[in-house]
């Protein structure tokens, strides 16, 4: 067996000296405090970023220019994943209240007959996924939900919830049930619903009296950009210049969104599912941000020009 080839760390000279590459340094013991924190491969993301943009601002960036760009990025992480907390519980109450009460059953998410194992595809292939996942979905939230209400050690305030006359092998309602899980389990939740409870969902949580088997397809997309939004923000990944999956717009505003890829997509997508006083504040709170920020979000292509036009032009759900 060959011996493994060892690959030694970069030193901080070595790092300063490949960051150099990307970015002009007026003062390197600034630099060198900067990647003692960041670490090198974060900082290098937002060099490079930069330096793809050079047609944009004319010269190679600068050291200032990273500094700015990366304290705008956090700021912006920040702002939405405020957000992106807001839409989460939002969607924890329309599922849990709004289709408890249709089914008249709390624990409605335990049960196979809550959900379409096709997940109403119509693609043969697909089809035969999605059944051949769903057993493995079912047998996962029912685990879930065991682990959580028996793990009185981990979770001791379900034990001081339950009511007297209840036992540990009482299942947990939908409520609490949800209360203890992400975006990441609740978007196959939304996807293998029945055709009728996905629609529920959104007659109880949004304005419109009626929803069709299209839109909560756009919907599957909107939930998987907002919980892929979430994770980046929550881990502190880099949001500017960010492409992920691709969101289905609804019939009509194709035109909103130049990019079904780019941050303004997750936008999009964010300002579907949060309430309206809600995505009226993220708008506020995002020109505030833009307005004031030491970047030119616009000549780097972060946002469109037109961002709040585009913004103001997406119908309310």
């Amino acid at each position: 067996m060959k011996p493994q080839k060892i690959t030694l760390p970069l030193d901080l000279d070595e790092q300063v000296i490949l960051m150099k590459k990307y970015v002009s340094f007026e003062n390197d013991s600034a630099i060198r405090r900067r990647l003692s924190y960041t670490g090198f491969f974060r900082l290098r993301r937002y060099g490079m970023f930069l330096l793809s943009k050079c047609g944009c601002v004319g010269k190679k960036p600068t050291e200032r220019m990273l500094y700015d760009l990366y304290e705008f990025d956090e700021k912006l992480r920040l702002l939405l994943f405020a957000y992106c907390k807001k839409a989460e519980i939002q969607l924890k109450t329309n599922i849990t209240v709004g289709l408890s009460n249709k089914e008249n059953n709390c624990r409605f998410y335990l049960s196979e007959e809550s959900y379409t194992p096709t997940k109403g595809n119509n693609d043969k292939v697909s089809k035969q996924r999605n059944q051949r996942l769903f057993e493995g979905f079912i047998k996962d939230i029912r685990n879930n939900e065991k682990r959580i209400r028996t793990d009185t050690a981990r979770y001791p305030e379900i034990k001081e919830m339950r009511p007297k006359h209840k036992g540990p092998n009482d299942k947990l309602p939908a409520e609490v049930y949800f209360h203890y899980i992400d975006l990441g389990d609740i978007c196959p939740i939304y996807s293998y619903l029945r055709g009728d409870l996905r629609k529920e969902v959104l007659r109880y949580g949004y304005t419109r009296k009626h929803y069709g088997k299209e839109t909560t397809k756009q919907f599957d997309t909107w939930l998987e950009a907002v919980r892929n939004l979430r994770n980046f923000c929550a881990h502190h990944l880099m949001l500017v210049g960010k492409n992920s999956c691709v969101i289905l717009p609804e019939f009509g505003e194709d035109y909103i969104v130049s990019s079904k890829t780019d941050l303004f997509s997750r936008l999009y997508a964010l300002k579907k599912i949060l309430p309206k006083h809600f995505s009226n504040a993220l708008k506020n709170d995002l020109e505030r941000l833009v307005a004031n920020a030491d970047v030119d979000v616009f000549s780097l292509g972060i946002l469109p020009r037109d961002w709040e036009e585009r913004f103001e032009r997406i119908r309310a759900l």
